[in-house]
């Protein structure tokens, strides 16, 4: 039985996840949506689609789910996902919002199972 301020404050403190514990509750529905944005990318080369994965980014604490750039990298994925006027002017190339698509077509079932895993990795700690 927890009782008194301080005891409860600790009892918290304990509860609340990891950075590792977070990562591994949301895990499952980033690699749902890796392997959907893949399977919606054209294929022409595969290199677009080989080029999504996890990213760290500079500006970001955490992981992030993109194109990486560089040699062999996805460069012209922001191209494909927003679309571009063509260098003669003389039309645009539509964007296919991919990302988008995928996001929105696995949004609520995303966000239960990540919050099913997030209370399951609280609810280990509690019971520690």
């Amino acid at each position: 039985m927890v009782s008194g301020l301080n005891e409860i404050l600790r009892a918290f403190k304990t509860m609340v996840p990891s950075g590792d514990q977070i990562q591994s509750a949301f895990k499952p529905v980033g690699n749902q949506i890796l392997q959907d944005i893949k399977t919606e990318l054209p294929k022409r080369s595969g290199q677009l689609a080989d080029s999504y994965t996890y990213v760290r980014r500079k500006y970001s604490n955490g992981l992030t789910i993109g194109a990486s750039y560089g040699k062999g990298g996805g460069n012209h994925a922001h191209l494909i996902e927003l679309g571009f006027n063509k260098r003669n002017k003389r039309g645009r190339v539509e964007g296919r919002f991919v990302e988008r698509k995928v996001f929105d077509q696995i949004r609520s079932s995303g966000l239960n199972l990540m919050e099913k895993n997030l209370a399951n990795e609280i609810e280990k700690n509690w019971n520690k």
